[in-house]
């Protein structure tokens, strides 16, 4: 029940909340990936589990109305998983740090996570984006460069996808 309930909060947590993206602010039984899936164009969450083909592309925003619009295509951000190199991450409630402007945290390779920037890391993320999964629960994570999409395995086939944050160089 644990895991349903982090799986709900990760398809909540990316729903977008802007009025001007109307698509964004729902649901979708994506047919391309055979997942519901849901974006705030920053986070996606995309949950094999829970497809449902007989509402395929229907998007579904919060109070089940259907919204008229095209859904963005999430399968084209998802990159090939044999292309990534992969490493395992203990996301904990100290990770995630709520502002109101962005705050990076830095994912240095073999588990190590630095909230000061380091002098070398493979990808940083916004804080803000790591809520639903700070829990402590450690994830298998697939990434392929500092600023490619950050997949963050929540079981063997649901994922959460983050876009990583552009850190200005010191110099």
């Amino acid at each position: 029940m644990r895991d349903l309930k982090k799986l709900s909060n990760c398809l909540k947590f990316s729903i977008s909340k802007d009025e001007t993206r109307l698509q964004l602010n729902g649901v979708t039984h994506n047919s391309k990936l055979s997942a519901l899936v849901s974006t705030d164009g920053h986070v996606a969450t995309v949950l094999k589990t829970c497809y449902n083909k007989k509402l395929a592309d229907i998007i579904i925003d919060s109070n089940f109305c259907t919204i008229d619009r095209e859904y963005p295509n999430i399968a084209g951000i998802i990159p090939d998983f044999s292309t990534l190199e992969e490493d395992h991450y203990k996301i904990e409630k100290k990770h995630y740090i709520k502002t109101k402007i962005y705050n990076p945290i830095f994912f240095c390779g073999e588990g190590v996570i630095k909230i000061d920037k380091p002098e070398k890391f493979l990808f940083a993320l916004d804080t803000n984006k790591l809520k639903t999964i700070a829990d402590g629960s450690k994830y298998t994570v697939f990434y392929r460069n500092e600023l490619s999409p950050v997949i963050f395995m929540l079981n063997k086939v649901d994922f959460f996808v983050v876009m990583p944050v552009r850190v200005p160089s010191d110099e």
